[in-house]
């Protein structure tokens, strides 16, 4: 008996929280008083604060997150590819990090039958702000079949440099660094755009790469060696790839 009782293995709590800290998931009640531990500054120590958040709305919140998990569960069961992006399609902006984080990853691992639910997102001005991520779920789900699609769209953002760039000034990342910062994110969605025709080897961006990384490299406010720069370096990857690939004459 004792031997059979030494197998149990006895559950342990584990943190709900992203990066798995244990103090960003506890709540302590006194009574109807919530507390949560806050990291007043960074760096610095978490310390036990009052929330100011009722009992109630704990209670309603950890309801909220369990109907989540349940409808995530529930999408990840579907076997068709698109059929399953349509019931992700939901979570991409739920307000619970982990599951935006799960709904994302998992479009990409969808199947081209989702290419066009994706499409549709990143034509959807409501879905801006998760425009890198669509773009990469995008690239990952296409293969090949996506490089047209991308490379419309990378030349776009081509154009917009073109037109943006110069009237930039040196510094000009820090000059907005809220969430979801406009020029910010047009960096990045370029990144991946860069990345997303590599993944996809379409011959036919080779041109609007060599532009854009002469157009980076023209203008310092863009070519930032202290990070920005780092656009440039993307386009040379691209550029060898494609020329690598490229069908020999």
């Amino acid at each position: 008996m004792s031997g059979v009782v030494n197998k149990i293995k006895v559950p342990e709590w584990q943190s709900a929280d992203v990066s798995h800290e244990m103090r960003a998931s506890v709540v302590w009640i006194d009574g109807t008083q919530t507390y949560k531990f806050t990291q007043w500054s960074n760096p610095g120590p978490s310390l036990l604060s009052a929330w100011g958040r009722s009992l109630d709305s704990v209670h309603g919140r950890v309801t909220e997150v369990i109907h989540i998990q349940q409808g995530l569960a529930t999408a990840l069961n579907v076997k068709d590819g698109g059929t399953r992006a349509e019931h992700l399609k939901p979570y991409v902006q739920s307000d619970l990090f982990p599951a935006r984080l799960l709904a994302l990853d998992e479009l990409g691992k969808c199947g081209p039958s989702a290419l066009g639910t994706i499409r549709d997102m990143m034509d959807d001005s409501a879905f801006a702000d998760e425009a890198e991520d669509l773009i990469k779920a995008y690239s990952e789900v296409g293969g090949e079949a996506a490089g047209d699609e991308l490379n419309a769209r990378f030349k776009e953002v081509l154009s917009f440099w073109r037109a943006t760039g110069p009237t930039l000034s040196p510094g000009w990342w820090n000059q907005d660094t809220t969430p979801y910062a406009p020029l910010r994110e047009r960096y990045g969605q370029t990144i991946q755009l860069i990345r997303g025709l590599e993944l996809t080897h379409y011959s036919a961006a080779l041109d609007t790469a060599i532009q854009l990384r002469n157009l980076w490299r023209s203008l310092p406010q863009l070519n930032d060696p202290s990070g920005l720069n780092h656009l440039a370096e993307e386009c040379d990857k691209l550029v060898d790839e494609l020329r690598a690939n490229s069908p020999k004459s």
